[in-house]
């Protein structure tokens, strides 16, 4: 009943729809999204069943086309190609794909759950003709299930907000592994007529929640015909309930952003395209802009019933009955940021050059520890756009901390791209450099039994990098060095520790796409070169490969793609998972080697209508499951079924 009052909302016909999986683009290069090309008001008036939306993210304006291709509609949308979780729709995540986080402001520390979260810089902020909603559910085997919903209109040609939900949970296919999570953003952007003054505002919240089963306790039952059942697997760590696990995670943000500016500068009046009547066209030369901030994070283990064995590696205690084991973690942020802009005109170029002044007052809490921080920064940005095909775009940031708790940090980011030839591509190549201090929760960390103090020298991260994109030949390729000093990790011990050798890690990636006729390969690869002494472990060659046949049948009505996909990595010391610390700590003795994953899809598209049904895990119908990480298989073999709908009112 549901789907025919979808059908009977959706009526009208469609000419862009939301993104669907942008995590899973494989494109090597930023910046490459389509620019939208505007329409005359006359046009848009005439045509009542069209409509003409687009976005940008808060620190690109450039237009962004929505994504309506079904080529990945069968994919997670919401973690990378080569991301890895624990076995269970929405579980922690950590790479096959080394990528530096080279951000100096401090922070708490998890990263094993910043993929499900909704986050300011990616946030869209659209630009719509019409009021436009978009649907996307996803079911899958044992009550999996994934539904978000995004609306947005314009309440003035100037003015529009944007609303959106999503809700994930799943109980997994072993016991005690369910996931849950809630997150809602709510966004506005705001331009006066006279183009002088620009607004743009958010609201996030983030519930994030992960029962804990610790892992199988021997993976030889994976092999066993009488487990098949993955339930019947025993696990190390006992549940409250006979769905729940007695030890959790949970982390839950709330953040606000507003960030408005205004200009000055010449007003001229150009004819729009068909020479119907004049635009305004603002030029600012000088502005000031003014960013206010506001961050809570909180994180929490619990373990209901914890036992003296399961945290023998941080000392000798012992814990009364019925008592509870919690580690709770926060994080306040407020933050003023004051600059000054202004554009140097050249003949025919631009330097569009920024830079001012920020506070942030922060408050960390762990148990006993809390301290409040006062830190100030310098910030600048440079950016030079293209004018023309042949241009080259250049930016350049800086950002550094000289009071508070991060002093010393600094990040420096300067890229450069360029097109090649007329319809050849384009190149890019890039430097950053970062100095940051070690997470809070390395630095203080502490539960109701135990409490641990430590330091740590500035962690310092150099990454060069450049890349080619040519659509002509349907390759990139990009390379990536980074040289990395004083890094910090946890060791399998749960000991943090800090690598003080400087150590380079090469990654270099290659997608490739060929086709004939309508037959399509594509091709996935990273390369990556690391000293296996060194704490960061990835394998030496990890790809994904998909082989579709693509088409639009019965007179363009049905976009239709349908094939295989095949994922592998060559073995390597796979790092461990630690539920206390809700994170991955190394290892050296296991190298973790796998047969290759499979998935079968069959992707549509009629009209505004997408949908993908899937069989993942298709190789465990004759081998083991897929061993993730040391205790965590993969899924049973899997169906999935997803759809998006997109709606113009």
């Amino acid at each position: 009943m549901m789907l025919v009052l979808l059908m009977w909302g959706g009526a009208g016909r469609l000419k862009a729809q939301v993104f669907s999986n942008t995590k899973n683009n494989p494109t090597v290069l930023s910046g490459n999204q389509r620019i939208v090309p505007d329409t005359t008001k006359k046009a848009a008036s005439k045509t009542n069943d069209k409509i003409t939306i687009w976005y940008s993210l808060i620190h690109d304006s450039t237009k962004r086309a929505l994504d309506s291709s079904i080529r990945y509609l069968h994919r997670n949308p919401l973690i990378g190609v080569f991301d890895v979780d624990l076995g269970n729709t929405g579980s922690s995540v950590n790479s096959l794909r080394f990528q530096a986080n080279m951000a100096p402001a401090m922070n708490l520390g998890w990263t094993s759950y910043t993929p499900y979260l909704y986050h300011w810089d990616s946030l869209a902020f659209y630009n719509t003709t019409r009021p436009y909603t978009d649907i996307y559910y996803r079911l899958g085997t044992k009550q999996e299930q994934m539904i978000e919903l995004m609306h947005t209109q314009n309440v003035k040609p100037n003015w529009n907000i944007a609303a959106q939900y999503r809700k994930i949970g799943s109980p997994g296919f072993y016991k005690y592994q369910r996931t849950n999570h809630d997150n809602l953003a709510f966004t506005t952007n705001y331009s006066s007529v006279d183009q002088h003054y620009h607004l743009k505002a958010g609201i996030i919240y983030n519930k994030w929640q992960q029962d804990e089963n610790g892992g199988i306790e021997d993976e030889q039952y994976l092999s066993s015909i009488k487990y098949n059942d993955k339930q019947l697997v025993p696990v190390n760590i006992d549940g409250k309930s006979s769905t729940r696990s007695s030890v959790a995670n949970y982390f839950r943000s709330v953040s606000f952003h507003l960030d408005h500016q205004y200009e000055l500068g010449k007003t001229d009046s150009i004819y729009n395209a068909d020479s119907t009547g004049l635009i305004a066209r603002f030029k600012p030369v000088f502005g000031i802009r003014h960013n206010l901030y506001l961050d809570f994070n909180y994180h929490r283990f619990k373990d209901l019933t914890p036992v003296a064995e399961d945290y023998s590696r941080l000392g000798n205690y012992s814990f009364a009955d019925y008592d509870s084991l919690q580690i709770k973690y926060a994080q306040r942020v407020i933050g003023n940021t004051f600059t000054l802009n202004g554009n140097i005109y050249w003949r025919d170029q631009v330097l569009q050059v920024e830079g001012g002044y920020g506070l942030e007052i922060e408050t960390p809490s762990n148990g006993p520890y809390r301290q409040t921080y006062s830190n100030s920064f310098l910030v600048g940005t440079l950016e030079k756009p293209m004018r023309h095909e042949r241009d080259w775009l250049l930016k350049a940031l800086l950002k550094s901390y000289f009071t508070g708790n991060a002093k010393g940090n600094f990040l420096i980011d300067a890229k450069a791209r360029k097109r090649v030839g007329r319809d050849l591509g384009e190149i890019e190549i890039g430097f950053a450099q970062s100095l940051q201090s070690a997470p809070y929760n390395y630095l203080q960390y502490g539960s109701n039994y135990f409490h641990f103090t430590q330091t740590f020298s500035k962690v310092s991260q150099t990454h060069i990098y450049g890349a080619i994109r040519l659509p002509k030949w349907k390759l990139n390729v990009g390379g990536h060095y980074y040289l990395l000093g004083n890094y910090i990790y946890r060791d399998t011990n749960w000991v943090s520790q800090q690598y003080k050798k400087v150590f380079p890690l090469l990654r270099i990636d290659v997608n490739k796409i060929l086709n004939w006729r309508h037959w399509y390969l594509d091709n996935q690869m990273v390369f990556q070169v690391v000293d296996e002494t060194a704490p960061i472990h990835v394998p030496l060659f990890a790809s994904r490969h998909r082989f579709a046949y693509e088409h639009r049948l019965f007179k363009q009505k049905l976009g239709l793609a349908s094939g295989v996909e095949m994922r592998w990595n060559s073995p390597y010391l796979a790092d461990e998972y630690s539920p206390v610390w809700n994170s991955f700590v190394s290892q050296y003795t296991r190298h973790v080697w796998n047969y290759p994953q499979w998935s079968v899809f069959f992707n549509f598209k009629v009209k505004r209508f997408r949908a993908s049904v899937a069989l993942d895990e298709v190789q465990q119908l004759g081998t083991a499951n897929h061993i993730n990480y040391a205790g965590y298989g993969a899924q049973n073999f899997a169906f999935r079924f997803g759809f998006h709908w997109a709606m113009v009112n």
